[in-house]
């Protein structure tokens, strides 16, 4: 159901990875597209910054293995 200020749009990504976090979705409640929408706005208010994507990587994997 698209409304006026909303664009439909064609994504072609990973089927497994798709089906994982349409039933991450599903068991929360939450709307794909939403998510999606999230993340274009987190690019969006980053831009500028030159490795965005690799140090947000860096940072996580850090994190996770409990490093500063």
């Amino acid at each position: 159901m698209a409304t006026d200020n909303k664009k439909a749009i064609t994504l072609f990504v990973d089927k497994n990875l798709y089906n994982k976090y349409k039933k991450f979705c599903s068991e929360r409640g939450l709307k794909m597209s939403k998510g999606f929408e999230f993340y274009m706005q987190s690019q969006l208010s980053t831009k500028g910054k030159k490795d965005d994507i690799e140090e947000i990587i860096k940072h996580k994997l850090k994190e996770l293995l409990g490093k500063k």
